[in-house]
């Protein structure tokens, strides 16, 4: 199970955030255990001033628990959601381009017109 924690690590989150981030863990949670294996949280919440350091995308959901990354350096998750894509309607996600996130998996909350987008 992906917990609060893992989304967090170790970070305050401002009172209007906690329901994306009850969403967001209620739908990475169902996912994870349809993939039925481990999942290692790489990237959850990050604030603006973090996620502008690193280079994040301007509108990021992960300033807004909104989204996650997974290390999937193998490629293990990408090819199971390839192989299984009704996965990411069953579990209400969007996922990011596979071919943008070369080691990770990249889940999050915003509706989009596909599943499967490109920042």
């Amino acid at each position: 199970m992906i917990t609060k924690d893992e989304i967090l690590k170790g970070q305050e989150i401002p009172p209007e955030f906690e329901a994306n981030l009850a969403v967001l863990l209620q739908r990475v949670n169902k996912f994870r255990l349809m993939y039925g294996k481990p999942m290692i949280v790489t990237s959850g919440y990050r604030t603006v001033e973090h996620n502008k350091a690193i280079g994040g995308a301007k509108l990021s959901r992960h300033c807004v628990c909104m989204a996650c990354d997974f290390a999937d350096s193998d490629g293990a998750i990408k090819q199971w959601v390839k192989e299984n894509p009704e996965v990411l309607e069953i579990c209400d996600l969007y996922m990011e381009d596979p071919s943008v996130t070369i080691t990770w998996i990249h889940l999050d909350t915003l509706p989009r017109k596909n599943r499967v987008f490109k920042i």
